[in-house]
């Protein structure tokens, strides 16, 4: 088994970075707005759930490009083989989030204590939940019994026991078959069923659904590279990208309910078309976006995990100590500064003494 080197794409970094900061704002609206009419109603970022399958989407878009990268030997081509190798696939991807995981964990931790007034019975539930949280089962927990802990982790935690079977999956030979029944599969997810389950069996579907549209994205990518289109055929991809994104973005601050985005609407499956096409253009190189190569971006793009992963329990510690005490905006813009500067932070700490550098 042969791979080849990875490289980081600075637009693909900064998509992953405003993706986490549009979930942070998301989650703050999402737990911590109060309207005056007392109807429930989240002003801003309702549809921010959405985000999490742009991360699902590029998680199976870098796996199958890796597993395409790679020759299997002959004697490696069995359903046994592969799902062997999917295995140290998944455990040395999940190297780099352990860190992580650990240190959100345990400010989700802290929170729950301080918030429950350090109450012995309190802290003892809050306890008996941490082997759960660290060894990736959060997925599997109900989720207002971990509200206090990280539940952004069930992205993580159940990802951890798919990928390897969208692994097996996305090393079939015969790809045509493969992939017609994978893009029957999400068409009917997700103008049907997705309605932003995390738990259990509707997480781990979610899941499988965001990676299997990331493996139909690497092959419409790989397509679409082969296609030479002359410059104005590229200015009118970028104005169509540029569309995307306005589109995108209008409907993230379209207002709802707080409990779920309404779902099954032909707005939500325009979202995740162009997002599908948007990022076909920025991996094929056919609009103008792929020429952003700055040094910073990286950097934007490595601290998207640790800000997805701790923003939740800073937003609760901010909004515990002055929720009442200052607006919603000023405590908005406090918890998400403070999120982004502690996420710095604890990436300099985990890159300096657990490893060098982050694969993409």
């Amino acid at each position: 088994m042969v791979g080849g080197k990875k490289a980081r794409i600075s637009a693909i970094d900064l998509v992953r970075f405003f993706c986490a900061i549009g979930i942070l704002v998301h989650h703050y609206f999402f737990y911590f707005w109060k309207d005056d009419a007392g109807l429930g109603t989240q002003p801003r970022f309702r549809n921010g759930i959405f985000l999490v399958e742009v991360f699902l989407i590029l998680s199976g878009y870098f796996t199958v490009k890796h597993f395409a990268k790679i020759k299997l030997k002959k004697s490696e081509e069995s359903i046994d083989s592969r799902f062997k190798i999917s295995i140290k696939y998944t455990f040395d991807k999940f190297k780099v989030f352990i860190p992580y995981i650990i240190i959100a964990v345990l400010l989700g931790f802290a929170y729950g204590v301080i918030n429950d007034n350090f109450a012995l019975k309190r802290i003892i539930a809050h306890a008996e939940a941490l082997p759960q949280e660290l060894s990736l089962g959060s997925g599997l927990m109900n989720a207002f019994l971990r509200i206090y802990h990280v539940p952004s982790l069930w992205y993580l935690s159940l990802l951890f026991f798919t990928l390897p079977v969208f692994c097996v999956v996305a090393t079939i030979k015969k790809k045509y078959v493969r992939n017609w029944i994978l893009f029957m599969f999400v068409c009917v997810y997700y103008t049907n069923y997705w309605y932003g389950g995390f738990v259990g069996v509707d997480g781990i579907i979610r899941i499988f659904a965001g990676l299997s549209l990331g493996l139909l994205l690497f092959e419409f990518t790989e397509y679409f590279k082969t296609i030479k289109l002359n410059t104005l055929a590229k200015i009118l991809l970028q104005c169509a990208e540029l569309f995307f994104i306005f589109y995108i973005v209008v409907n993230l601050f379209s207002r709802g309910d707080t409990i779920r985005p309404v779902t099954n609407s032909p707005y939500f499956f325009n979202m995740m078309l162009f997002s599908f096409l948007g990022l076909s253009f920025i991996l094929s190189k056919q609009t103008f976006t792929h020429k952003i190569n700055f040094k910073f971006t990286s950097f934007l793009g490595a601290i998207s995990l640790p800000l997805y992963l701790l923003h939740m329990p800073i937003q609760h510690f901010i909004n515990h100590y002055l929720g009442d005490s200052i607006s919603f905006k000023k405590a908005l813009v406090l918890s998400s500064i403070t999120s982004i500067v502690i996420s710095i932070v604890v990436y300099l700490i985990v890159r300096k003494f657990c490893y060098k550098k982050a694969a993409q």
